[in-house]
């Protein structure tokens, strides 16, 4: 349905009719945690599906799912945006991406896993009981979102798929808008300061990120920003991060923290125009 034009969807998280279990519950709120439009619903008056209804321990895990969601909204704003201006849609398969890519055409890949914006990965369980999950990953270099693991692409991978893990996978050269302190709504975005996670490619890694108020029409007069970061490691091993921004909402987007994947040790500077 993205790829035809249909942007803004998402199944009901849980199912519309019959009643999900704790666990099937669990993994689809996992795999709809990036999903355009994210919701839990059902049929008026036949089931209770909110996740209180499958005990505290099922409650906190779909709670810090949410709350992931929440976490990387800069990011899912700026991918949205994305779409608007160029109509390639932010939830796409990864043949949109890597149409050369003889694997991703296979149904057990391009049915099982999605792309969510130009950086992220998702393959989601879908079997009940099953605590591992072959992954393929495209061409290239890839994180676990953790930044614990470090995966070579054009190869399927086995990995564990606890059920409190929501497996995402981040492509390599890429920066990733992430708000550390839980947030109850996207009205606190803009109290937040954004943190950045940087998978480095080769010693080097770029984002680009976008907000407007997220209420108005005033955006189409310049009234957003958008931030523009280019990391490089340099002789000596300390990352230089260049920032620009652009729009008439200087400061709309305040950098916090930088962590940078995939070495034992890191000393970075920050550079601002």
């Amino acid at each position: 349905m993205a790829a035809s034009g249909q942007l803004m969807i998402g199944p009901d998280i849980g199912g519309f009719l019959g009643k999900p279990g704790a666990e099937l519950l669990i993994r689809w709120y996992q795999a709809g945690c990036l999903y355009p439009y994210f919701r839990n619903h059902t049929i008026s008056k036949k089931c209770s599906q909110e996740p209180w209804e499958f005990g505290k321990k099922a409650e906190e895990r779909i709670r810090k799912i949410i709350q992931l969601r929440y976490s990387l909204m800069v990011y899912i704003y700026t991918s949205v945006r994305q779409t608007c201006l160029t109509g390639v849609p932010a939830f796409r398969a990864l043949w949109i991406d890597y149409p050369k890519d003889p694997m991703v055409h296979v149904a057990e890949w391009s049915e099982t896993e999605y792309l969510f914006g130009d950086s992220l990965l998702l393959a989601p369980v879908l079997k009940r009981g099953k605590r591992k999950r072959d992954v393929y990953l495209p061409y290239g270099k890839w994180y676990s979102f953790c930044g614990e693991y470090i995966f070579e692409g054009g190869k399927i991978h086995e990995v564990d798929v606890p059920l409190e893990l929501t497996p995402i996978f981040v492509k390599a050269g890429s920066i990733i808008p992430f708000i550390t302190e839980p947030i109850q709504h996207t009205g606190e975005l803009y109290k937040s300061t954004i943190s950045l996670r940087v998978y480095p490619s080769d010693s080097k890694a770029e984002g680009e990120f976008y907000l407007d108020d997220g209420e108005t029409l005033e955006f189409t007069k310049g009234d957003y920003e958008i931030v523009k970061i280019q990391g490089e490691r340099k002789t000596g091993g300390t990352w230089y991060f260049n920032i620009s921004r652009e729009g008439k909402k200087k400061k709309f987007i305040e950098i916090g923290e930088i962590t940078i994947f995939g070495e034992e040790k890191s000393n970075y500077l920050v550079f601002e125009k």
